[in-house]
């Protein structure tokens, strides 16, 4: 799972934490009323992506209810969602004005994965390419007005830029072997420094396929094969390429594969995410106290405002022997790849 998704499933964890540990707390104590009524506390998820043709943010709430349960709450849309929030980015230097649209995430697309919120409507804030595209190295300001006479929410952060991909080459054939000599035969990727601070790595497995005499149709296999890596290079044993591919293409007589190429793809975060990963890191394993880390860099409220960044480098060749494994070896011989 990418490191942003993995901050948005705990954003939305932490919002529901916060709403039963209040509806508890007033569950314990019938006389002295500790935390005021409906408090209101911002759980905001934005990602700035150079890369990306439209910008989402998830802005969300949760408040306290000493008479309704905090799963009760989370099924309301109308308590989960600010009615009248107005959220912008503003570009620092130039004070530039964004303003973003406020969308349903079922229709553009994004569906709400199911849980304890509401699933409909699935209200998120938009910025379509046409309105704006984050430069990398310019730094932003996000403001959340929320309405009611509550307090901005505002947060800053700097456009990364992406790396420069240094391995595998752009016309030199990657070679992926189960083993050199007797030991794990592994492949390298690297690239170049850059102002990203973590990285997800992921190849992209591009073949065709042609059931029972039917039209060949394009194949796209996407393998995560790297999360949260600090080190500008990554090597991996050549058979878990073959092994991903067996785990992902079923068996079928009736199949002809024909395998076309790869695409590397480099996926970047920034400093926010950086600081994110390691609070939540540091309170994991046998030693931890269990506490709930929590990590927000919004002025109020929680979550996170960062940015990301991509980076291809495409239609990679394989060698002959890559190939060969692919077609006749242990792994994927089975596969019928012409």
């Amino acid at each position: 799972m990418f490191i942003y998704q993995k901050i948005y499933f705990c954003a939305m964890r932490y919002l529901l934490i916060c709403l039963c540990f209040m509806f508890l707390l007033f569950a314990c104590d019938n006389e002295v009323n500790l935390v005021e009524d409906r408090k209101d506390i911002p759980v905001v998820y934005g990602l700035l992506d150079p890369s990306d043709t439209a910008q989402y943010f998830r802005i969300e709430r949760a408040f306290v209810d000493e008479e309704i349960s905090a799963f009760e709450i989370a099924q309301r849309p109308d308590s989960l969602y600010y009615a009248n929030a107005v959220a912008r980015i503003i570009d620092i230097e130039s004070e530039a004005s964004y303003t973003f649209e406020k969308v349903d995430g079922n229709l553009e697309g994004y569906l709400r994965d199911q849980g304890v919120f509401a699933q409909a409507p699935n209200y998120l804030y938009k910025l379509s390419e046409n309105d704006f595209i984050p430069e990398e190295g310019r730094r932003y300001r996000f403001e959340l007005e929320r309405g009611d006479q509550l307090s901005i929410v505002t947060s800053e952060t700097t456009i990364i830029d992406n790396p420069t991909i240094v391995s595998p080459p752009a016309t030199v054939p990657i070679e992926f072997k189960y083993t050199d000599q007797g030991v794990p035969a592994l492949s390298l990727f690297s690239w170049k420094l850059t102002e990203a601070e973590i990285f997800d790595l992921i190849i992209e497995i591009k073949y065709t396929e042609s059931v029972n005499g039917g039209p060949f149709e394009d194949i796209v296999l996407v393998w995560n094969f790297a999360s949260n890596i600090r080190e500008l290079e990554y090597e991996i044993d050549g058979a878990e390429f073959f092994n991903f591919i067996a785990s992902r293409v079923s068996q079928d007589d009736g199949a002809i594969r024909v395998f076309k190429n790869l695409d590397f793809v480099i996926k970047s975060g920034g400093q926010e995410i950086l600081d994110y990963v390691n609070i939540v890191n540091a309170n994991l394993g046998i030693t931890s106290s269990q506490d709930i880390p929590t990590y927000t860099n919004l002025s109020e409220g929680v979550g996170i405002f960062s940015s990301r960044n991509e980076i291809r480098r495409e239609n990679i060749p394989i060698t002959p022997i890559t190939l060969d494994s692919l077609r006749n070896g242990i792994f994927t011989r089975h596969l019928n790849f012409q």
